[in-house]
């Protein structure tokens, strides 16, 4: 085995150890990833009733000082924002 050999072969090493981290590195970071969309999709599930509550007051509210005059348009709204709340939490459920 010659000198070009031995570098060849320190290269194709290091070449392949650098492809091994970057591969581990991805998967870890896929994870993580993954993890958080967990957590997140979580806490919005469980944040879906008090926020379903907190639209309602709003659109009461707005009604309230529209003199009822959009109701149909506000509860519309805020039909639309729960659903889109609700789906947000159970994405993966």
């Amino acid at each position: 085995m010659g000198i070009f050999d031995d570098i060849k072969k320190k290269v194709e090493d290091v070449v392949g150890g650098a492809k091994d981290k970057a591969a581990e590195a991805t998967d870890n970071a896929q994870d993580q990833t993954g993890d958080m969309k967990d957590k997140a999709g979580g806490a919005m599930g469980n944040m879906a009733g008090k926020a379903g509550e907190m639209i309602d007051k709003g659109a009461n509210m707005a009604d309230e000082k529209t003199g009822g005059k959009y109701s149909d348009q506000i509860n519309k709204g805020a039909e639309t924002a729960k659903d889109a709340i609700n789906k947000m939490g159970n994405k993966d459920k």
